[in-house]
């Protein structure tokens, strides 16, 4: 008789040390899931009016949360969109304007933000070109969305023929000057002007201050213009024997072959660049740099030059 009550105390401890290993274990699983959140999967897309998933429910899924931004965006962006909707209804087009960006710009793969901002600019700016292109994003982004489809389908003939007839004016325009003979004055003047804004713009790329006048005056006379350094007069002289070179052998092809010059340097490098070491600026540069700023703006200072190298070491440094 005295072995059932120990017996029973066995049992009992063994329950509760059950009970507390398996509350151990929740808990502990509840701390390693603490940044998970429950939620149902967001979905901006109305539905299509099929039934054949009336039977399914509606998917649970785990997300992290990092992954609700992108979902609160949405939701965002369809809030915005819709007073922006609102807005539009009692005619404040700037407010609703400014709203249909700012939705763009929160959600800009959504697909109904894309096709509503599309309706909006089609309706109230007539730009069938930018709201053609807000539909076709729509449609990258969800290609079976239904008003997009629809909007695309309108939208889609009316672009196409302004392209063509946009296409139309630029053979002609060709044509046109294919019809001038080549000893026309006006266009060898065209020509020669189009040569020297070729090289203005091209050296001006590459950081040249060179004006249109100047690099007319470097080209024609081979004269230096006063107060510019000689790497930017070579940079313009080289551009213009490099295209000089370009047109002579263009000449000297045979049809249908483009001419290659005997000299192998000329068309490939011959050896490896060398990359000269970087040696970088002294430390003390942005000390000196702001004792000159100090000094150049102080009361009674009239160095305006000092002022402009001072400010630029700064930046540079």
């Amino acid at each position: 008789m005295r072995s059932v009550p120990v017996v029973v105390v066995f049992v009992l401890g063994v329950l509760c040390s059950l009970g507390v290993h398996y509350l151990l274990c929740y808990l502990q699983g509840l701390s390693s899931h603490h940044d998970m959140v429950l939620h149902k999967t967001f979905s901006p897309i109305p539905y299509d009016g099929s039934d054949k998933y009336n039977n399914i429910p509606a998917p649970i899924i785990l997300a992290e949360k990092h992954d609700l931004q992108h979902s609160s965006s949405n939701i965002e962006a369809l809030g915005t969109i819709s007073a922006a909707i609102e807005m539009k209804k009692t005619g404040k087009l700037d407010k609703a304007l400014k709203l249909f960006e700012h939705a763009f710009a929160i959600a800009p793969q959504n697909a109904d933000v894309l096709n509503a901002y599309g309706e909006f600019i089609e309706e109230t700016q007539s730009d069938i070109i930018s709201a053609d292109k807000m539909y076709f994003k729509a449609l990258i982004s969800y290609p079976d969305h239904g008003q997009a489809l629809v909007n695309r389908q309108r939208t889609a003939l009316v672009v196409e023929e302004l392209d063509r007839d946009f296409l139309r004016k630029i053979d002609d325009k060709r044509d046109k000057v294919s019809r001038i003979p080549e000893s026309d004055p006006a266009l060898c003047k065209a020509k020669k002007e189009s040569y020297f804004q070729h090289i203005y713009h091209t050296v001006g790329i590459e950081g040249n201050s060179m004006s249109l006048a100047q690099t007319r005056s470097i080209v024609e006379t081979r004269m230096a213009v006063g107060g510019k350094s000689i790497a930017e007069h070579n940079e313009i002289l080289g551009l213009d024997l490099a295209l000089k070179y370009i047109n002579n052998t263009l000449i000297n092809r045979s049809p249908g072959f483009w001419y290659v010059p005997s000299d192998p340097s000329i068309r490939r490098r011959p050896h490896p660049p060398h990359p000269q070491p970087h040696h970088p600026p002294h430390g003390r540069i942005h000390c000196v740099a702001q004792f000159r700023l100090r000094t150049a703006h102080a009361p009674g200072t009239l160095c305006g030059d000092c002022a402009l190298q001072a400010g630029s070491y700064s930046s540079v440094y």
